[in-house]
């Protein structure tokens, strides 16, 4: 007897000109753009409608007689379409639901008169296998979010008796970059209705799907199961946290690959602490338990039983909540750290230990102000404050402490200091300059209150020095400070004098 045929392969499809104009069953004419992926035996464009050219689309095109495609469209019109999606978002109060739903269908026939099957659907930003690609691994809070928003894709497609099949990152697509809360899952290529379905393997139904991660039941040759959907996305959070997985070397043997999914299941919970050990957070990472009750939940439902969806999003949540809390804990230690380093730091700069020289603060640029300084000043030696020979009356004495314990102290500080300490230091040093010259002039007896306008003139330093900069840095002592300091001084004593001879004009 001849030999059986097998069944016929599937065709790639033709290439289909930029520009060729498709018109489906409603008349809709819709444009088609450049080929940016294949999908199976089929070609991926982008499209637009020949009305709203700015809104991209995306169009799946196969032959007509290949088997994939047309099955894909089947499901998209059983269960996916925008009027169906809306509704469950509205009854489950979901504000966002990550499917797509089917735009347009149908089959066309191209110039060569070879007959083509499309559909049509929205265009997302990107694949998370792309991302996936580029970084090896995923953080654990964009993992966890991926997983939230799969979740309520799946018990949809569970609550429309179907199945997924096949997730993986190259079927999860992003909205925008960069948002991991709202994927998209697609390709229902191998999805199927299971609502009534028998634990029966078939040797030539075994291992279908991606055999990195398809389920156990569909390595025995089951049709896929509620519960093989739950496993599929375990063994993908395992891989996109490690970037591996135990059988990665074994894809290429379907066998051997169940063989060892099998051992890993049996070996629980101590063979997924082991496979999450190179994680960033190691074995006590929260997705430990979220993972372990996927598996679990995986291995103690029913073939032919639907799963508690409320029971894998309570336990995700928990898995939120505790890397919510380490995040904290790492934030407020990092700041408690930071901020005893800085205390530490300014304490020694400030409060030199006994015995060693401070170092002077390094000095600022030289400013155009700096080098007037250096042409009035013959000397660059810093002048000696000149001894008390006069005594003070009692009613200065008071406000007038050690000038130099005092100048030493804001002079020597150190760059740590915070402006308003600065600020505050200038106003003070301009006080004990006021009252060393106000102590070389003739003693004053009566109330520093009465006379205070008097003492200005007394001191040998009028108002008017005092307001304008440049007279200020002829006067003795202003070498004292340290370059930076002395601008800085004498640009506040000069706005703080000037405002007061305005005030006294406005006054008279």
């Amino acid at each position: 007897m001849p030999p059986k045929k097998g069944p016929k392969l599937h065709e790639l499809a033709a290439e289909v000109k930029i520009g060729y104009k498709i018109v489906d069953s409603k008349k809709k004419t819709y444009i088609v753009g450049k080929q940016f992926a294949t999908g199976g035996f089929g070609r991926i464009h982008t499209c637009h409608e020949e009305n709203t050219p700015k809104t991209e689309l995306v169009m799946k095109i196969e032959p007509a007689d290949n088997g994939p495609l047309f099955s894909e469209v089947i499901v998209f019109q059983k269960i996916l379409k925008l009027e169906q999606i809306e509704a469950y978002k509205k009854r489950m109060k979901l504000q966002w639901l990550g499917l797509p739903y089917i735009i347009s269908a149908g089959i066309f026939t191209y110039t060569n008169q070879q007959k083509m099957r499309f559909m049509i659907l929205p265009k997302y930003a990107t694949s998370l296998e792309n991302i996936r690609e580029k970084q090896k691994t995923l953080a654990l809070r964009n993992v966890l979010e991926i997983a939230r928003s799969m979740l309520n894709s799946l018990e949809y497609v569970q609550e429309m008796d179907y199945t997924h099949a096949d997730l993986k990152a190259a079927n999860i697509l992003l909205e925008k970059l960069g948002d991991f809360q709202k994927t998209v899952l697609v390709d229902f290529g191998l999805a199927r209705f299971s609502g009534k379905i028998e634990d029966k393997p078939e040797k030539k139904r075994a291992h279908n799907g991606t055999c990195l991660f398809t389920s156990c039941d569909a390595h025995r040759g089951c049709n896929p199961s509620f519960r093989a959907d739950v496993e599929i996305l375990a063994w993908n959070l395992v891989y996109w946290l490690t970037g591996t997985l135990p059988w990665l070397q074994l894809e290429t043997n379907p066998e051997k690959t169940f063989e060892e999914k099998r051992k890993f299941i049996a070996g629980l919970p101590a063979t997924l602490k082991s496979a999450l050990k190179s994680t960033p957070e190691g074995e006590a990472s929260p997705a430990f338990d979220f993972i372990l009750t996927l598996l679990n939940c995986s291995a103690k439902t029913g073939y032919a039983e639907k799963v508690d969806y409320s029971k894998l999003r309570k336990s995700l949540e928990v898995a939120v909540g505790k890397l919510m809390k380490e995040a904290k804990k790492s934030t407020s230690a990092s700041s408690t750290s930071a901020s005893a380093s800085s205390s530490s730091a300014s304490a020694s700069s400030a409060t030199p230990r006994r015995g060693t020289r401070k170092q002077p603060p390094p000095p600022p640029p030289e400013s155009s102000e700096d080098s007037e300084d250096q042409e009035n000043s013959p000397q660059k030696s810093t002048p000696t404050p000149p001894k008390r020979t006069r005594k003070t009356p009692k009613s200065t004495t008071k406000n007038n402490t050690s000038f130099l314990s005092g100048n030493e102290s804001i002079l020597s500080g150190s760059p740590s200091i915070s402006r308003q300490n600065n600020r505050s230091a200038t106003i003070s040093a301009a006080k004990k300059i006021e009252k060393k010259y106000r102590r070389k002039s003739q003693v004053v007896t009566s109330s520093p209150i009465k006379n205070q306008h008097a003492m200005r003139t007394r001191s040998g330093i009028t108002a008017a020095m005092k307001a304008s900069p440049t007279q200020l840095r002829s006067v003795p002592g202003m070498l004292n400070f340290p370059r930076g300091r002395r601008t800085i001084f004498i640009k506040e004593t000069a706005a703080k004098f000037k405002q007061q001879q305005e005030e006294e004009e406005v006054e008279e």
